[in-house]
């Protein structure tokens, strides 16, 4: 790769804060089932403060949490998620703009940074951790907006809920390779392992949509674009967007996303040969999985887009998601807000060594032609569509 990056990475409070976002309050059994599932692991631990703070922290947090399933109880199972679109596409794909985008026309309820990082405070507490608790402005695998009140992916919640999830696997970055299957596509489940994780995600929507007043919901999480099936056997009126970016777009800016996070939240060292595995494997499985599926999606279920003509014109693009899903509501003015506080934004990019790109090529060339991509030639961010 031509001019390496360093790992830019948050010292001090503001890595603690986003530390706390990302691990804090684990379930007591979610996270012994997590311990006991890396014992092997626990040797290599290079970062044991990090290890205490998940302890502590998820000993803390049980009583509000209790307290809080107890309070809600049955306000949250007698709610129902109705007609929910699912936002897919892998990570550094442009799902998270495209979800900052859609929660501005205001059709739909979200789930906040807050509840994500406190899933199982944010309904009783939330005042009171917003006025006590901030993050540091900006994410830390980019410059984006990051906020309490940001929309967020539910996966960071599931993390702390439930065994398989993305975000528990970066602690243990040797094994996320193996696990990522397990984790993310939910292979290799026992039924009763399928219906933990199936109780536990529909817990998480139905708090959502709780604290959003019941409204349909609009979710952003790319682990999902793997569990397609599972999701449309849970919710059988369900819609999707999917969003793709150029491969090689992709992989430079996952190389940052998985060092940046690897600093902050791993428990163990890591290497640059690891961080490509991880891109490397992680994309092949979780885009052929999406491929697999994606036609069990009924008709007029499914919209699909790529990152440069949501960038070329936000607005086309969001039209043409209310019209292709049969949606209600869309009034472009209500983007112009948000449009003038990213305007000037421009994606991180890197150059690749042509080495590099043949490798893509080669590893990822399925991904290349079901989007009709050419090696060596990503998009433009200002170009309305890739060739």
């Amino acid at each position: 790769m031509k001019n390496p990056e360093p790992v830019q990475t948050a010292q001090g409070f503001n890595a603690w804060r986003y530390q706390a976002a990302f691990l804090a309050g684990v379930r007591p059994l979610t996270l012994a089932s997590n311990l006991l599932n890396r014992l092997d692991q626990l040797p290599l631990v290079r970062r044991p403060e990090r290890l205490a703070a998940l302890v502590l922290t998820s000993l803390a947090f049980w009583p509000p949490s209790l307290y809080e399933s107890l309070r809600w109880r049955q306000a949250i199972r007698a709610q129902s998620v109705r007609a929910p679109v699912f936002i897919l596409g892998h990570w550094r794909s442009g799902t998270t703009h495209l979800h900052y985008l859609l929660s501005q026309l205001a059709t739909h309820g979200t789930q906040s940074m807050l509840a994500a990082s406190f899933p199982t405070l944010h309904l009783s507490f939330g005042d009171w951790i917003s006025k006590r608790f901030s993050l540091p402005g900006t994410r830390p695998m980019d410059a984006l907006r990051w906020d309490l009140s940001c929309p967020q992916e539910e996966e960071i919640a599931l993390s702390k809920l439930t065994r398989r999830a993305f975000f528990s696997e970066l602690l243990t970055p040797q094994t996320l390779p193996e696990n990522f299957a397990g984790s993310v596509l939910l292979d290799g489940l026992s039924d009763a392992q399928m219906q933990r994780w199936r109780r536990s995600y529909e817990l998480l929507l139905n708090k959502i949509s709780l604290g959003a007043g019941g409204r349909p919901l609009i979710l952003k999480n790319p682990a999902n674009t793997g569990r397609v099936l599972t999701l449309l056997e849970m919710y059988p009126d369900a819609r999707f967007v999917f969003i793709h970016r150029h491969p090689e777009q992709v992989y430079g800016s996952m190389l940052r996303f998985y060092r940046s996070l690897f600093e902050l939240l791993s428990l163990q060292d890591w290497d640059e040969a690891l961080v490509r595995r991880c891109t490397l494997e992680g994309y092949k499985l979780l885009m052929k999985r999406y491929l697999r599926d994606r036609d069990q999606i009924p008709e007029g279920r499914l919209v699909e887009l790529s990152y440069a003509e949501l960038r070329a014109d936000p607005a086309q693009s969001l039209s043409g998601i209310y019209r292709g899903l049969g949606l209600k509501g869309f009034r472009a003015s209500r983007l112009d807000p948000y449009l003038a506080t990213v305007q000037g934004y421009a994606p991180q990019t890197q150059e690749l060594e042509q080495s590099e790109i043949d490798t893509l090529y080669q590893e990822w060339h399925f991904a290349y032609k079901a989007f009709g991509y050419r090696p060596g030639e990503p998009c433009a961010p200002a170009r309305s569509a890739c060739p």
